[in-house]
């Protein structure tokens, strides 16, 4: 998403070269972790891998933030993509 990548940018972070793809079974299940930004990932996650499950976090724990949930910003205002970024 050309916003995510004008907002990476300036944070220093380069995601010009980055593509997102759908996730499968042979990806998911090379990964170590596996990182949701919402509860509601983490459940579809759940359903489509359940051998795997236990790989599965949510990226707000290793925040300080009071939620556990990062707002997915696909299709959102540059605002929500910096907010999402921090």
């Amino acid at each position: 998403d050309g916003t995510a990548i004008r907002c990476a940018s300036q944070f220093g972070v380069d995601l010009s070269e980055h593509r997102t793809r759908p996730l499968n079974a042979i990806d998911f299940e090379a990964a170590d972790l596996v990182f949701a930004m919402e509860v509601s990932h983490l459940i579809e996650l759940r359903h489509r891998f359940p051998r795997s499950y236990h790989k599965c976090y949510l990226l707000g724990c290793l925040t300080s933030r009071p939620s556990l949930e990062v707002a997915d910003p696909m299709s959102a205002p540059v605002e929500t993509f910096e907010a999402c970024f921090q």
